[in-house]
C-alpha cells in the first residue's frame, strides 16, 4: 500500500513546488488529470486490502455457521449429550468472531511491518560511504596548503553501470592558485569529475592527489571540510542568515558582516529588522536566486578554503549577481585553486586554463587565448556557437587576460 501511495505523494510535492510554473504555462488540467490517475492507482491497494478483509470475514463466518450446524445435528441425533452440545455451541459463538478478529489483526500487523522492513533495509542494506574519520586526518592540520590537484589515470563509473566509464583515464595537473574552467557537451563528465573531488563517486582506477595526498586515504569529513563548493542550485536551510553562513557558530559578527560586504549583501541584510538573525525559509524561498547564490558565496569566503568548486554557479542568476560573483572570485580567491563548470563561457574567458572534456576524456587543456587561436578547437567552436558578437567579447577578454599575465 505504501509503495502504491509513494508516486501520489511525490506528484503532490512536485506540484506544490512548481505551482507558479504550472500556472504560468496554464497546464493545471494536465496536472489535475495526472493526480486523479495516481490517486486511483493509490486507492487500488486499499481497495484490494478491504476486499481481502471482507473475503476473510465471510469465510470465517461461513466456517462458524457450518460447525454450529454440525454440532446441532449431532445433538439432535443423540450422538452428543445435551449438556455437551450447549457447551460446544456457546464456545463456537465466541470462537467465530474471535478467529475473525485474530485473522484481521494478523493481516493488518503484517501490512504494518512494511515500515520496519524498509527501516531495516535502509540501515543494513544500502551501500555505505567510506569512513568519515581516519587516524591520518590529525596529521593534516594545514592541509591543503597550496591547492595543487593532480589526476592520475582517473577512471570513474556509476554503480548502476560499472562497465560504462564516465571519466576515462584522465591525467592532468592543476597548479595551486590556478583558475580552471571546465567545459564540454552534455554528458561529457564535467559534474562527475567535480563529485569525485568530494568522493561522492569513488575512483574505479587511478587516483586524485591534493597537495600530494591521495584523497582516498583521507576521511570524508576532513576532505569535504577542506574543499568548498558553490553549486548550481544553492541549498539553504530553515533558520537564520547567521546559521546558514556559520553552521558551527565559530565566526564572529565582524567576520560575518565582512563576508557579506565582499559579496554585496551587506546593504540588504543591514536593512532587515533582525539583521543576521533574520529568518531564512527552507531552501531560501524568501530570497531571490541571486541572493541565495551570493549567500552561499559569503559562506565560502568565511572558510577561506584553498580549493573552490563551482558547478555552473551563475547559470540561474541575473547579470548583476553574476558580476558580483565573478568580482568576488577575482579578488577574494587570488591564491585559491578554482574549478568552475562553465555555463556562460564569458565567465571563464579570463581564467588561466580551460579544460575541455569529451566523452570522459581530456580533449583540450590550455589557456582560453591559445585555444581560441587554434583552427580545430572544440572550445573555439563552443565560443562561436554563442554568436558573433559574444564570441568577439570572449576573445577580447581572453586577449586582455593574456596581456596582463605577461606583465
Amino acid at each position: 500500500m505504501s509503495i502504491m501511495q509513494s508516486p501520489l505523494t511525490a506528484h503532490i510535492s512536485e506540484t506544490l513546488t512548481g505551482v507558479s510554473t504550472i500556472n504560468a504555462f496554464r497546464v493545471q488540467s494536465q496536472f489535475i488529470l495526472r493526480e486523479k490517475k495516481k490517486l486511483d492507482q493509490a486507492n487500488l491497494a486499499g481497495l484490494l486490502f478491504s476486499h481481502t478483509m471482507l473475503w476473510m470475514t465471510l469465510r470465517m463466518n461461513l466456517f462458524g455457521a457450518v460447525v454450529t450446524l454440525i454440532v446441532a445435528l449431532l445433538g439432535v441425533t443423540g450422538v452428543m449429550t445435551t449438556a455437551f452440545v450447549g457447551i460446544a455451541l456457546s464456545q463456537i459463538s465466541v470462537f467465530s468472531p474471535l478467529a475473525n478478529a485474530l485473522s484481521l489483526q494478523a493481516a493488518d500487523f503484517e501490512a504494518s511491518m512494511v515500515a520496519v522492513e524498509r527501516l531495516n533495509y535502509y540501515v543494513n542494506s544500502l551501500p555505505k560511504e567510506a569512513s568519515r574519520n581516519l587516524p591520518k586526518d590529525n596529521e593534516l592540520a594545514d592541509w591543503p596548503s597550496t591547492g595543487l590537484i593532480e589526476f592520475e589515470n582517473l577512471e570513474l563509473a556509476y554503480a548502476s553501470h560499472p562497465d560504462r566509464l564516465i571519466i576515462d583515464g584522465i591525467s592532468l595537473r592543476i597548479e595551486g592558485g590556478e583558475k580552471i574552467g571546465v567545459v564540454g557537451r552534455t554528458g561529457s563528465g564535467k559534474s562527475t569529475l567535480m563529485d569525485a573531488l568530494f568522493r561522492i563517486i569513488e575512483a574505479k582506477r587511478g587516483a586524485i592527489l591534493i597537495d600530494g595526498q591521495d584523497i582516498a586515504s583521507i576521511g570524508l569529513k576532513k576532505l569535504r571540510l577542506s574543499i568548498q563548493m558553490i553549486p548550481q542550485s544553492p541549498t539553504l536551510f530553515d533558520g537564520t542568515i547567521r546559521s546558514n553562513m556559520d553552521q558551527l557558530s565559530k565566526k564572529s559578527d565582524t567576520e560575518l558582516w565582512e563576508s557579506l560586504k565582499r559579496v554585496g549583501m551587506h546593504e540588504y541584510v543591514s536593512q532587515l529588522t533582525e539583521k543576521l538573525d533574520s529568518k531564512v525559509s527552507e531552501d531560501g524561498v524568501n530570497l531571490s536566486a541571486g541572493q541565495r547564490q551570493l549567500l552561499c558565496l559569503a559562506k565560502v569566503l568565511l572558510d577561506k578554503s584553498k580549493i573552490l568548486i563551482m558547478d555552473e554557479a551563475t547559470s540561474s542568476v541575473d547579470a548583476e549577481s553574476d558580476k558580483l560573483i565573478q568580482n568576488a572570485i577575482a579578488t577574494q580567491f587570488v591564491n585559491a585553486t578554482v574549478l568552475s563548470v562553465a555555463h556562460r563561457l564569458n565567465t571563464i574567458a579570463a581564467f588561466d586554463k580551460v579544460l575541455v572534456l569529451d566523452n570522459g576524456k581530456v580533449a583540450e587543456f590550455d589557456s582560453p587565448y591559445v585555444l581560441l587561436g587554434k583552427e580545430n578547437s572544440i572550445f573555439k567552436e563552443m565560443v562561436n556557437a554563442t554568436g558573433v558578437a559574444n564570441a568577439a567579447v570572449i576573445t577580447e577578454i581572453a586577449t586582455k587576460h593574456r596581456a596582463e599575465k605577461r606583465k
